[in-house]
């Protein structure tokens, strides 16, 4: 690992447990065990050093997902495609628990950064046209009910982030230690793929 990389991990490791107003170049560069003016050197301001690991986690998010469920999230019937792309997504977020705070923070705090970092890594969300296109060929195929791509993706992004976005909350209210949470997760991926499924699928006339 050279030096930027280990100042980006650094980075991403203090901005997701304090935040981006939180955190200081110190700490980064104490995180990274550099001196404060070789980080300097590589950024100039905590804005240029948050953007890139904003840009970064992006990134490694959309294409652990992209990589999961297929360039296309194709070549499986409707119905598996919607649950690997359920689980994919899941995944991307659960197991990476720095880089899942960070995009939820950024995601909700209306920072032009996210915007900036959604448009540059779209080519690395192909997934998401050919999900939209999968469901309205399910539509008219009778497989799904008439609904929404929009909001079905939506409410599939809301359900696998819920948790991450309320975990200390939701962990102390549940009750459960670091194995527990495992199990957990396990769980809630699997009831995730249940209630969309349950929810989509065209119920057939017996």
């Amino acid at each position: 690992m050279d030096t930027k990389e280990k100042i980006l991990s650094a980075a991403a490791g203090v901005f997701s447990s304090k935040g981006k107003h939180g955190t200081t170049m110190e700490e980064v560069a104490a995180a990274a065990g550099v001196n404060k003016a070789m980080l300097y050197y590589y950024y100039s301001t905590k804005e240029n050093l948050y953007r890139e690991v904003l840009s970064v986690t992006f990134k490694k998010i959309f294409k652990n997902i992209s990589k999961s469920c297929g360039k296309t999230c194709g070549g499986d019937s409707h119905i598996g495609t919607i649950k690997r792309f359920i689980e994919a997504h899941f995944d991307a977020f659960s197991l990476n628990g720095p880089a899942s705070r960070i995009f939820i923070e950024a995601a909700t705090s209306e920072h032009e950064d996210f915007k900036q970092a959604v448009l540059s890594n779209m080519n690395n969300m192909e997934h998401r046209s050919a999900m939209h296109k999968m469901i309205n060929d399910g539509i008219a195929r009778g497989i799904f009910r008439k609904i929404d791509p929009r909001q079905m993706i939506m409410n599939i992004i809301g359900m696998n982030m819920i948790y991450m976005a309320t975990k200390p909350m939701a962990g102390t209210m549940l009750g459960f230690d670091v194995k527990g949470e495992k199990k957990f997760l396990k769980d809630r991926k699997k009831s995730i793929v249940d209630m969309v499924l349950n929810g989509i699928v065209a119920k057939r006339e017996k």
